[in-house]
């Protein structure tokens, strides 16, 4: 292929895509708006845009908010870790490695981070996106696997399809400056359009980059599947674009045209709904169910500040027979006051009548319903009636009143289980035997290198994902190991296998030197 017939096949390209970028765009407007909306009502900013008087207030009760900080505390507090089960005992050790080298992957990756800033969108948004990506500029070009958080409003999918890996393609793009294409693309820099530099700030502009100048141009990555006859299998292919230029494209790439960029034939985003919708992957959080209380809320709450502001002031009602001067009626520095009819037919004070407490009565049974609503009880947010002390009793009643948080719980470790299979993808895909990872096991600490050679006996697929929370309730651990002394103390395991059940500080360090009293006497 000839340089002319290649631009002539980059310029086709590009223009589909821009046209297929433009319908996306426009088709999922209406969930870009809402999540500027959402976060006004978030950051107690909804009144901003409506017609205002100064002199009147325009308060905001943190009811919303404080709903969605006690979600997003449960949802960490049930923070996931996975669990790779082995098919059979063959691949026992192999799963053990695979599950270190995620959980080291995650860690190094400072995804705790990640997934707190995920979260609270997914809360505000009603969705929020991953990406899983290969990054060959980590750790000093040595590469590894990289779980990216992509804010929602960024990205592009297929409207037709509730499932983004159904559909023809995905997009996510951001903004740079013309320096940054310039050092990153000097070859492309110059053939890249003016016009659609601006006309491409332009449609964005609405909601994402409200700063964006002359300088900034919008890189998109266009991520699509290109199916095999051969193989019967798609390829996920990938292509960079900006100012109707294309920079990169993995189809036209030696390396990557077979295969495809990864070769799960999975695009690499994972989108998480709270509340699903039919026909959408994105769903509605808490502030689109809520937010018509919050806004009840605060009117209420104007209402009675309003009532409140009036009431503290006291207004003098001053006839025209009395002719005193108002200016002197209002000093109250003067000392003696001249003037005829001065009588209370006169002149006399006049206050606001206070308001109805009907009027706070309902304000409170908003702000009551809407924590009820949410899910937001005492028990929920792990406080306990004085006369209920038991762990058992306590655990039981916190599990009846956070039925709601464990339902949204179940639906994020349900996607979270998808990027645990990508990760494992990548590794398959990427890792070779230089890689290592350090195991803490009974022996103590040591190196475990990966073997590909091992790894290539089995697929990723044959490795159950199974995803628990990292960290247990309070009340949950004190009961289960309540249940481990009881089972000592009817004889049924010994001191060993209770405090291998039980879960408290210092249980390794117990542990060890249990095993060292065990090899002196021994000795």
């Amino acid at each position: 292929m000839d340089i002319r017939q290649k631009n002539a096949l980059e310029e086709a390209f590009a223009e589909e895509s821009d046209s297929l970028f433009r319908n996306y765009y426009e088709r999922t407007k209406s969930f870009r708006q809402k999540c500027t909306e959402n976060e006004n009502f978030w950051s107690s900013n909804h009144w901003h845009g409506k017609q205002q008087n100064p002199n009147e207030p325009y308060p905001s009760v943190p009811a919303l908010f404080s709903a969605i900080e006690n979600v997003h505390a449960e949802i960490m507090d049930n923070y996931p870790e996975a669990v790779l089960l082995p098919c059979t005992s063959s691949d026992e050790k192999l799963a053990g490695v695979l599950e270190s080298i995620v959980k080291s992957v995650l860690e190094r990756g400072s995804f705790v981070k990640k997934y707190r800033r995920e979260m609270l969108r997914l809360l505000k948004h009603g969705a929020c996106c991953f990406s899983v990506i290969w990054n060959s500029s980590l750790y000093g070009g040595y590469g590894d696997i990289d779980i990216v958080p992509w804010d929602i409003r960024y990205f592009l999918w297929d409207p037709s399809y509730d499932n983004i890996q159904d559909g023809k393609s995905v997009f996510k793009f951001s903004f740079h400056d013309r320096s940054w294409f310039k050092d990153h693309y000097p070859e492309k820099y110059d053939r890249m359009r003016e016009s659609a530099w601006h006309s491409e700030i332009e449609r964005c502009n609405d909601y994402t980059h409200d700063n964006a100048d002359s300088n900034d141009i919008m890189l998109i990555e266009r991520w699509y599947k290109k199916y095999n006859p051969a193989t019967g299998r798609y390829t996920v292919q990938m292509a960079k674009l900006a100012g109707g230029v294309v920079l990169e494209w993995s189809e036209y790439d030696p390396i990557l045209s077979e295969n495809g960029v990864y070769t799960d034939g999975l695009y690499p985003f994972v989108v998480i709904p709270l509340y699903e919708l039919e026909d959408t992957p994105v769903g509605m959080g808490m502030v689109d169910i809520f937010r018509s209380e919050q806004e009840y809320i605060d009117m209420l709450d104007r209402i009675i500040l309003k009532n409140a502001m009036m009431s503290g002031k006291l207004r003098l009602l001053k006839d025209n027979r009395c002719n005193i001067p108002k200016e002197k009626l209002a000093d109250w520095d003067e000392d003696v006051l001249e003037g005829s009819d001065i009588s209370e037919r006169s002149i006399r004070w006049f206050q606001p009548a206070p308001i109805s407490p009907m009027i706070q009565e309902h304000l409170e049974f908003k702000i009551s319903m809407l924590k009820k609503d949410s899910g937001q009880t005492e028990l929920a947010r792990g406080e306990s009636s004085s006369s209920v002390t038991a762990a058992s009793a306590i655990l039981a009643l916190q599990n009846a009143a956070s039925k709601r948080t464990r339902n949204i719980v179940g639906r994020i470790y349900d996607r979270y289980t998808e990027i645990v299979r990508m990760i494992l993808a990548r590794i398959s895909q990427f890792y070779d035997n230089t890689r290592s990872v350090r195991i803490a096991g009974a022996d103590g600490i040591h190196m475990e290198y990966f073997d590909p050679t091992a790894f290539d006996k089995f697929s990723f697929y044959d490795f159950d994902v199974k995803v628990h929370a990292q960290k247990k309730n309070p009340y949950e651990i004190i009961y289960n190991n309540d249940i481990a002394r009881e089972l000592k103390e009817l004889g049924v395991i010994d001191n060993e296998e209770m405090i291998d059940l039980m879960s408290f500080e210092g249980k390794d360090l117990l542990k060890a030197k249990l095993e060292q009293k065990k090899t002196q006497q021994k000795g």
